[in-house]
């Protein structure tokens, strides 16, 4: 099995890529207020779960961009569940693309920040996007305490930043927007998250085996979740944030 199938295997059982349930997911998409044929872009859109959905719901014209290979279990779903063309597919960066500027209605951005750069890079790149009076969709980590040096190192990264919670939305009203709403993840969620890989990981040995690359893989995906349920749980958050950009004067 090479790499790019080894990733699709690995989100197999995950509905969103963030540590998100379905009914926060869904009461956020109550709040959209969307009007049919709305344009919405999704930069890391992952397995397109966000997007579909809201096709289903508000009959959207979308755009969905990730160079992850998890995007070949949108295209299957999109064909399954939405009519051919509600969802426009790209298997690459967001700066391959030429997108218009205020060209969306919502723009999503769900733990995928680095396809910019910074967290503010994000929320600078997705206004730009966004029409005067349209959204921001963002998923987004942030500290809960200060983090062990020991789980900074455990994950690899011993130099590592992001905001907290309230920089998150200091960050956002510093460029202009009004946040509206946010959920929190929490401990179950995370957990549910991060243990779904672990399972899937474990099922596909037991039913195909691993080879050594992969059993290389497996066991530093150990190591990451006993670093996690060791000190992230206390140390990491993630939130879902719902902003609004000024409508035009």
């Amino acid at each position: 099995m090479d790499t790019d199938s080894w990733q699709i295997v690995r989100n197999r059982f995950h509905t969103y890529g963030s540590p998100v349930s379905v009914a926060k997911m869904e009461r956020v998409f109550d709040l959209l207020d969307l009007p049919p044929r709305a344009r919405v872009l999704d930069v890391g859109c992952g397995k397109g779960e966000a997007l579909i959905r809201l096709v289903e719901r508000f009959e959207v014209r979308a755009v969905g961009v990730d160079p992850s290979p998890v995007l070949l279990l949108a295209r299957d779903a999109a064909t399954q569940r939405v009519s051919e063309g509600d969802v426009t597919w790209h298997g690459c960066g967001v700066d391959e693309l030429d997108l218009e500027d205020e060209a969306f209605d919502l723009t999503i951005c769900m733990g995928s920040h680095h396809a910019f750069g910074s967290y503010e890079d994000m929320l600078d790149a997705m206004i730009r996007l966004t029409r005067p009076g349209g959204a921001l969709l963002v998923g987004e980590g942030f500290w809960q305490q200060p983090p062990p040096q020991a789980y900074l190192e455990a994950l690899g990264t011993p130099s590592f930043h992001q905001n907290s919670h309230a920089g998150n939305l200091d960050a956002a009203e510093e460029r202009g927007l009004w946040p509206v709403y946010s959920v929190v993840s929490s401990r179950d969620e995370w957990d549910e998250f991060e243990w779904l890989y672990q399972y899937a990981m474990n099922r596909h040995a037991r039913e195909h085996g691993l080879s050594v690359e992969q059993e290389h893989e497996v066991a530093a995906r150990r190591r990451f979740v006993a670093a996690q349920q060791r000190w992230g749980r206390d140390a990491m958050g993630f939130a879902v944030y719902l902003f609004r950009t000024p409508s035009a004067s």
